[in-house]
């Protein structure tokens, strides 16, 4: 893991706290890295960060913060840790990843906003078809679609050791998609 995917957010939760402190507030977070053993994860930069073993699930989590970074592929392999994130990362009220995992929800976002955006502004032209058959809105393609992103999965599941370049590759491949839907929105509704 790389010390700032860590340290970063940790700084982030007790600034905050700092900040309400200072407003004579309550401080909002605990803040806790923990590991699946529960002991020292060396980061590339070679600092060791202290962590606890994890909590049980029934102690409730407000935000859960992911890292991935290059232990990524041995964290995938530790399916009691991929099963405790599954279950802590329905129930907080905030999950959030960092590195890769960060880059691929930005992507996801990107390309949903981007095929949102294009279909209000055919709405607002009047635009129909039924080129791809009858939808309550006007249906902009895009290099990844419903089949695409399923495929993507799959391959997540059957190759997970590969996360990292199958991430990469598919979130700039939505970044491809949102840039083209940009484009072809410019060059249609003009501006």
């Amino acid at each position: 893991m790389q010390l700032l995917d860590v340290a970063g957010p940790l700084q982030v939760l007790t600034s905050t706290n700092e900040v309400l402190v200072e407003r004579g507030e309550r401080a909002a977070y605990v803040t806790t890295a923990v590991s699946s053993r529960g002991d020292e994860v060396s980061s590339t930069a070679g600092l060791a960060i202290g962590t606890g073993r994890l909590p049980p699930v029934s102690r409730p989590i407000d935000t859960l913060v992911v890292v991935g970074g290059s232990g990524v592929h041995e964290a995938v392999e530790d399916t009691a840790l991929i099963r405790w994130i599954a279950r802590r990362a329905s129930t907080a009220r905030r999950t959030a990843s960092v590195c890769t995992g960060a880059f691929l929800l930005a992507a996801f976002y990107f390309n949903g906003t981007s095929f949102l955006g294009y279909a209000i502004l055919a709405e607002k032209h009047a635009m129909k078809t039924s080129a791809q058959g009858d939808k309550s809105l006007y249906y902009s393609n895009g290099i990844l679609e419903g089949t695409e992103t399923i495929l993507f999965f799959v391959a997540l599941c059957l190759f997970a050791q590969a996360f990292a370049p199958l991430a990469w590759g598919f979130g700039a491949l939505c970044f491809a998609s949102g840039i083209l839907r940009l484009w072809a929105a410019r060059r249609v509704f003009g501006g």
